[in-house]
């Protein structure tokens, strides 16, 4: 659960410091809604959070991967958490499970 919640903060972070990143998500993602930006002593918003990543996983993994890794922490954390399948596997059953 705790890759889950790193791939969800650090995503959210991505998109949030970075108007380049978030335009870019516009252009190859233009019919899903923005990241949800969970609060994270509101469990119902990182609850949220985390269907809609178990539902727009693969398209928010192309556009998390296009970009370069070298420009900041969280982008290179998010990279690291996308590539990993046991995250997507986890998020997955999670939200089953609810």
């Amino acid at each position: 659960m705790l890759q889950v919640d790193a791939l969800i903060a650090s995503t959210k972070t991505v998109f949030l410091k970075s108007p380049k990143c978030l335009r870019a998500f516009h252009s190859k993602c233009p019919g899903i809604p923005e990241p949800p930006q969970p609060i994270l002593i509101r469990w119902g918003t990182w609850l949220q959070a985390a269907f809609y990543y178990a539902e727009y996983f693969q398209q928010i993994k192309a556009v998390i991967l296009q970009f370069n890794l070298d420009e900041a922490a969280a982008i290179k954390e998010s990279q690291t958490k996308f590539e990993d399948i046991f995250v997507e596997t986890a998020l997955k059953k999670y939200c089953e499970e609810l």
